[in-house]
């Protein structure tokens, strides 16, 4: 593979996750989160065994790899994307993917806490700058609703830590089975997370299939479509980014994603950034900057 396919598929991946994620919104506020979930479950699932099976083969697996798929796919795509879009519900979906995007800072201060890393100098103003756009987010909902968006923000970095954990496992997971294809992990991943959803449909059903039968022929095709793109295509090249490309480069490549759904969101919902939203973006820039910056 050409060195610089992975990140032209990460970046591929996160602008069609960017695009899906509106409709997710719209969706997760007229029904609930959980049934949009359990909707992009089913489909990433059915799509991912019918692929493997259809046009490639299914590899020898290690117990290890199989288990760190699975366990990714019921942290990350289970309960990391439930509080994602719980947050879109109340942020929006290009303020909580920007929270989302600080996943490598969390990282890093994971590494100093538990596991003695050195923090430099970079990595403190890029926690300056970070820390400073969180609040601007927060401050816009007390100035629009009267009360702080502390909620959204923390169901935002709920859905960072559960991913950062899912992507982690993963790539454990391709270390100890070289020979497994992204798409047959992600079916892996994707059944994880369908046990998630299932486990919780004991506790609070989820209706799933009597809330589809209420949408009409349109919004159906539209919510199906967007989990075959979001949650199967995106997957499916974002997984190939990580299983061959420089994590962090990639990580990085993951920062763009809330400027694209921000374009995505004034397109398709006719609706301007905000003021808090641009400021907020300038702090989250200079942060992005610093982070990375060698």
């Amino acid at each position: 593979m050409n060195e610089n396919m992975p990140y032209l598929l990460a970046y591929s991946a996160t602008a069609v996750f960017g695009l899906s994620c509106i409709f997710y919104t719209v969706f997760a506020n007229r029904i609930s989160p959980i049934w949009v979930n359990t909707i992009k479950a089913c489909v990433g699932t059915l799509g991912f065994f019918l692929t493997t099976t259809l046009f490639y083969e299914w590899n020898s697996i290690s117990w290890q790899s199989l288990s760190s798929f699975f366990v990714s796919g019921f942290i990350g795509l289970g309960i990391g994307d439930l509080f994602l879009i719980l947050a879109f519900t109340r942020i929006g979906a290009a303020r909580t993917l920007m929270v989302f995007s600080c996943g490598p800072l969390f990282t890093g201060l994971q590494g100093y806490f538990f596991f003695g890393q050195t923090l430099s100098m970079n990595k403190l103003f890029a926690i300056v700058f970070l820390i400073t756009c969180l609040f601007i987010l927060s401050y816009e909902g007390y100035k629009e609703k009267g009360q702080w968006e502390f909620k959204g923000v923390v169901f935002a970095l709920l859905g960072v830590l559960f991913d950062a954990i899912g992507i982690g496992l993963t790539r454990f997971g391709f270390e100890n089975s070289a020979q497994v294809i992204p798409i047959e992990a992600n079916f892996y991943r994707a059944i994880g997370a369908l046990v998630f959803f299932i486990i919780y449909n004991q506790v609070r059903p989820i209706h799933l299939v009597s809330e589809f039968k209420k949408l009409i022929p349109k919004e159906k095709s539209i919510i199906l479509l967007a989990s075959v793109m979001g949650t199967y295509v995106s997957l499916w090249l974002w997984n190939t980014a990580v299983k061959y490309g420089h994590l962090a480069s990639i990580s990085a490549i993951a920062a763009a994603e809330p400027f694209t759904v921000a374009v995505f969101e004034h397109i398709y919902l006719k609706k301007w950034p905000t003021k808090y939203l641009l400021i907020a973006s300038v702090f989250f820039s200079c942060g992005m900057f610093f982070l990375f910056y060698k």
